[in-house]
């Protein structure tokens, strides 16, 4: 196979692979109370019943050198199915998958995508231990609005006419 057939393949690979997690993916930012503070990480993952799609998933994954976990179980309300998760978790990993698949998304989680990739730049363009402020938190905030989290009121931001997390 020719390289132009080759780089054909990769961009035709990159594409479905941008639509499958489009359709059956999703991003976050997932915070944990820690001893010393708390920690956000970012996360995104896709998951499927169907052996081939995962399959096909992971194969792409790994031809563009991309890390991954999986997890299966199965899913009791659809006929005992088992279910597969492709799960991309922490800085480097998540800015590595976002920067290769980012330019080819083209559905509302492509916005999602662009908060966790902004997320992570700004974390990697400080000192690694340095608190979590204003920016983090608005983009955390962001993130759980766009996957439709609805977020806690009080009395008080209620009497305000604004919402807190």
């Amino acid at each position: 196979m020719g390289r132009e057939n080759q780089q054909e393949r990769h961009v035709e690979d990159l594409n479905w692979l941008a639509g499958a997690w489009e359709s059956d993916g999703w991003f976050s930012l997932r915070q944990q109370k820690k001893k010393t503070g708390r920690s956000i990480t970012p996360q995104c993952g896709i998951t499927n019943t169907d052996s081939l799609y995962i399959k096909e998933v992971k194969s792409i994954l790994e031809e563009v050198g991309l890390s991954y976990y999986q997890r299966s179980g199965y899913i009791s309300d659809i006929g005992k199915k088992e279910k597969t998760e492709i799960l991309i978790q922490g800085m480097k990993r998540v800015h590595r998958f976002l920067n290769v698949l980012h330019p080819y998304f083209r559905s509302s989680k492509k916005e999602r995508a662009g908060i966790l990739l902004s997320f992570i730049n700004y974390r990697l363009s400080g000192p690694q231990n340095k608190k979590y402020g204003d920016v983090e938190d608005k983009m955390f905030s962001d993130m759980r609005l766009m996957n439709g989290y609805r977020l806690r009121e009080s009395s008080e931001t209620l009497r305000q006419g604004s919402v807190i997390i």
